[in-house]
């Protein structure tokens, strides 16, 4: 398959944003190329704007117009250089302290959803222990109400039966 039968179907799929990538692509080698090659001047800023305004030039919108904005860039200092890279890695620095908050903060919220799933099954305990209270608390009182059983006390109940009667004491230490 050649290069151009590839590059027809992704422009076909893709449209202007291939074109724009390609585009991008042409722009970046031409400008690695004027400075690989020293193809820029120098010139005052003034002199380049009054130069791009000028009508008497063909290369008004041509590659040379291109060559001069790039060479009427102010080039930065070392010092320049320093501090962006400074900015830059008090700006990694930021993120890398934000990140490890973010991580401490998932922490605590596993440790807690670990808690309120022991706490929920504490709760369920609980309700079953109640709901076999409950149904006891049923069958004691229907008993009573039969003549089965009767109360002596809080923590005392006495049953009859053919052989007599029996006395339950249940102690609540």
């Amino acid at each position: 398959m050649s290069k151009q039968w590839i590059s027809n179907v992704i422009h076909s799929v893709l449209k202007k944003t291939f074109s724009d990538w390609v585009k991008q692509q042409v722009e970046k080698r031409n400008r690695e190329m004027v400075v690989e090659r020293g193809l820029t001047i120098e010139m005052d800023p003034e002199v380049a704007a009054a130069f791009e305004a000028s009508t008497k030039t063909s290369v008004l919108h041509g590659a040379g117009v291109h060559m001069l904005k790039a060479g009427s860039k102010r080039r930065r200092t070392k010092a320049e250089i320093a501090s962006g890279n400074d900015a830059k890695t008090e700006e990694e620095n930021i993120i890398r302290i934000k990140m490890a908050r973010l991580d401490e903060m998932e922490q605590q919220l596993a440790s807690q959803e670990a808690q309120l799933a022991m706490a929920q099954n504490q709760l369920h305990q609980k309700d079953q222990q109640l709901q076999e209270n409950d149904g006891a608390a049923v069958l004691v009182n229907d008993l009573m109400n039969a003549g089965i059983v009767r109360r002596e006390s809080d923590h005392a109940f006495v049953a009859k039966n053919a052989e007599g009667e029996r006395r339950f004491d249940y102690d609540h230490a």
